[in-house]
C-alpha cells in the first residue's frame, strides 16, 4: 500500500494539482477542504503526511496542528503559504511543523519534504 497524504487546503484547483502530482510519485492522496473534514476522516490515525494550507478556512492550519496532537495522531505535517513570513516560518518551526511550502509549491521542494516527513 502507498503512503497515504493528507492534503487540506479550501482551494480545489491546488487540490486537484497536488493530488496528481503526488500521484505522478506513487503517493496516495485524499483531499480535503477544511481541517475538519481531515478530522473527522474515519481513518485519520492512516495518514503519514499531510499538507496543510496555513490559513485554511473554518481552522487555521496552527489549530489543524493542535487538535491533531491532542488526538495523539502520529503524522508529518507540512504547511503550504502564500506570502510565508518569518514569523509563521519560526512559529511553526517552533511547534513541530516539520518544513513549511511556499505557494504556489515548487515540485522539487515539495518532493523533499515529503521524501523527509516518510523517511
Amino acid at each position: 500500500m502507498a503512503d497515504r497524504i493528507g492534503i487540506i487546503d479550501s482551494d480545489a484547483e491546488v487540490r486537484v494539482s497536488l493530488a496528481a502530482l503526488l500521484e505522478c510519485g506513487w503517493f496516495s492522496s485524499v483531499t480535503f477542504f477544511d481541517g475538519w473534514g481531515f478530522l473527522l476522516e474515519p481513518n485519520a490515525a492512516d495518514y503519514r503526511c499531510i499538507l496543510v494550507d496555513v490559513f485554511a478556512p473554518k481552522m487555521y492550519g496552527f489549530t489543524i496542528l493542535e487538535q491533531i496532537a491532542q488526538r495523539e495522531l502520529v503524522t508529518k505535517i507540512i504547511f503550504m503559504c502564500r506570502n510565508l513570513s518569518s514569523v509563521i516560518f519560526s512559529w511553526a518551526r517552533s511547534v513541530g511543523v516539520l518544513d513549511i511550502v511556499e505557494k504556489p509549491v515548487d515540485e522539487a521542494k515539495l518532493s523533499d519534504a515529503i521524501s523527509r516527513a516518510l523517511g
